[in-house]
């Protein structure tokens, strides 16, 4: 699991949650960052959380590079946005499911088992 977030707070109280819990996870504090170690790594991402694409002056957002690595690709944008934005703008695909800031680590992990089809 791949978890790209600006905010180094923010990230590190998800990974920490989500390795807890027993996940591996790739912390990344943004887009570069992220494609960077995607690109050293042997086996792809089965699950990218990450914040609403900003705009992506150097090519498409990550989600869309990992997809076409991993068609299976599961996505979880966290934004303060609704879903309704997601959809409108078109950012949410048949495996991403959007997260509302501010969210706690109980919906975190929810949508996570969500996402990976764990109950």
């Amino acid at each position: 699991m791949l978890v790209v977030e600006r905010d180094d707070a923010v990230r590190l109280v998800t990974c920490r949650s989500l390795e807890q819990l027993g996940y591996a996870v790739i912390p990344a504090v943004d887009v570069d960052a992220a494609r960077a170690m995607v690109s050293s790594m042997r086996s792809p991402v089965d699950l990218l959380v990450t914040s609403s694409p900003d705009p992506e002056p150097h090519g498409p957002d990550l989600s869309s590079v990992l997809t076409e690595l991993n068609p299976e690709l599961r996505v979880i944008q966290v934004s303060g946005y609704g879903e309704e934005a997601g959809v409108q703008l078109g950012s949410l695909g048949p495996r991403t499911m959007m997260l509302r800031r501010p969210f706690t680590i109980e919906a975190l992990v929810a949508a996570v088992r969500r996402s990976m089809g764990e109950t």
